[in-house]
């Protein structure tokens, strides 16, 4: 019981994962463009220098971003989703006007509006993932939250080929070389102005938690768009599943209605949502530093590193590297999520990561001992610059078909509906921290320690394989309530797996009715 109705929605939602993915893809390429080294005196700077000013300006993004989920957290429980996203395409549409126009040398300008970027990304990242979940149908549930991953890689591809074109296109000495890519998201901001202000209905979940019934059954009836007695029963049932989401919890007959315990007082008394927390947190946190938002920031610089030096040739494997990421993400909307549960996927394409990043170790050390070596004594540099993109490539596409995707997904499935705001709020700023983590110390270890930089992500992508294996369960197709606390009971997942938990995941028809999942406040 779907309509194009919801499809629009989700689409018009996902908007938020292209300014998302926007960000992370054409920042790399900008940075290194001559016209805004030149516009800004990055080029005058000595190497470290320079290195410091591009985590400074990436970091501060990330920065709002944190900040952005720290603020959405209060206006999506209490507002409501709808709000919260027309506060991101606001803040986003603002930011990419003032980071446009920034007077000459001015990079403290330019980095304000990156701080005001970043927190209207944030607020997206919490809201959007939360708002599909509740409006979708759980039979088409998943292929919409996945809908928001592959958007996300649409959009880091058109950041990363952005900077490619404006090279070809506009000469080093013209501003707009650098200004375009930036003037781009406007776009993305603009689009979400209009449908959160004149589309986009509010989330039937929080209509029905905050006692909007008839609200509530009005969004959902414009979201199925279908007529008849069945789907009238249907619907009914689906109003009576948003309105038990309520903030309240349901009386006994002995016990008046009384206000749910808070998150603090859930995570005080029960062990079950504690290790759900431990989980999400531990994810989220391992895969920002496993590599890839590394790769998407300094793109141009590790491809040079890997021998192509030339600012064209950087470029063009960068817009290559993101084609990777978007076929990667259609492959787990409509192929790899279906085949298998979600630790077969964690597993395998951790250990891939690992050794991806072995051998684009070995690559880089290579290359680094023949530009040193003396003239005409060096082997095969085409061969091994070759075999480093070969390992980017598999790296960027494992990744987005196990623990890019996985993580946000994983996070989205497993709290307590009342208590999923908030947990989402956490494990999302998990991210987020991380995230600031790498991009503060990635350019440090690019300059100061060359190579041993993949030997440290490929230990980190080997630590996230193990912590996997023992700490994260299956959880794909599992129902919320009791069956998500049997998975989460003590005891190692593995061993669980073995027992035949994991043969649950397959089937897709148990999914509970709208609001039992993804759905709280």
């Amino acid at each position: 019981m779907s309509s194009k109705n919801l499809y629009l929605a989700t689409a018009l939602a996902c908007t938020t994962a292209c300014m998302f993915g926007y960000g992370t893809g054409y920042i790399g390429g900008v940075l290194a463009l001559p016209s805004f080294t030149h516009y800004f005196a990055l080029d005058a700077l000595p190497p470290k220098s320079h290195a410091a000013a591009e985590s400074f300006t990436i970091s501060l993004w990330l920065l709002g971003a944190l900040l952005g989920v720290l603020a959405a957290n209060p206006v999506c429980s209490q507002l409501g989703r709808q709000k919260a996203l027309t506060l991101c395409a606001t803040t986003y549409t603002l930011s990419a006007i003032l980071q446009s126009a920034p007077p000459a040398h001015s990079l403290i300008v330019f980095n304000a509006g990156r701080l005001l970027n970043g927190l209207g990304v944030g607020v997206g990242t919490l809201a959007t993932p939360i708002y599909i979940a509740e409006i979708a149908t759980p039979r088409v549930k998943g292929m919409l939250l996945a809908a928001w991953q592959v958007s996300m890689q649409a959009a880091a591809l058109v950041g990363f080929w952005g900077a490619y074109v404006a090279h070809m296109l506009i000469g080093d000495g013209v501003h707009w070389q650098w200004r375009l890519p930036v003037l781009f998201q406007v776009v993305f901001g603009a689009i979400l102005v209009v449908a959160s202000l004149g589309v986009l209905p509010e989330s039937p979940v929080w209509l029905g938690a905050v006692s909007r019934r008839d609200e509530c059954r009005g969004v959902l009836e414009w979201l199925r768009g279908e007529e008849g007695p069945c789907q009238s029963e249907a619907l009914a049932l689906e109003v009576e599943a948003c309105c038990q989401g309520s903030l309240l919890a349901p009386a006994d007959d002995d016990t008046p209605v009384k206000q749910r315990e808070g998150l603090y007082e859930a995570l005080a008394s029960s062990a079950n949502l504690r290790r759900r927390l431990f989980c999400g947190v531990g994810l989220m946190a391992v895969t920002a530093l496993s590599g890839s938002n590394a790769l998407n920031f300094y793109a141009p610089t590790i491809f040079a590193s890997a021998g192509f030096t030339s600012t064209s040739a950087s470029l063009f494997l960068t817009g290559t590297f993101g084609l990777v990421k978007l076929g990667a993400a259609f492959g787990f909307m409509f192929c790899f999520v279906r085949i298998k549960g979600h630790r077969f996927w964690l597993l395998l394409c951790t250990a891939v990561c690992a050794v991806s990043f072995a051998v684009l170790a070995f690559c880089v050390r290579r290359l680094e001992h023949q530009q040193t070596a003396p003239r005409g004594t060096s082997t095969a540099p085409a061969t091994t610059s070759t075999i480093a993109l070969l390992a980017v490539y598999t790296f960027a596409f494992f990744f987005g078909i196990g623990h890019g995707p996985i993580a946000w997904n994983f996070c989205a499935e497993i709290f307590p509906p009342h208590l999923s705001t908030s947990c989402c709020a956490i494990t999302t700023c998990a991210q987020w921290v991380f995230q600031i983590v790498n991009a503060v110390c990635t350019p440090f270890l690019l300059t100061l320690a060359g190579w041993y930089t993949w030997v440290i992500f490929c230990g980190v992508n080997a630590f996230l394989f193990g912590w996997c294996a023992v700490c994260v369960p299956e959880t794909r197709g599992v129902t919320p309530g009791v069956e998500m606390e049997r998975v989460f009971e003590p005891g190692p997942p593995w061993w669980r797996a073995m027992q035949g938990d994991e043969n649950q995941a397959g089937d897709w028809e148990r999914e509970p009715l709208l609001g039992e999942r993804g759905g709280g406040i």
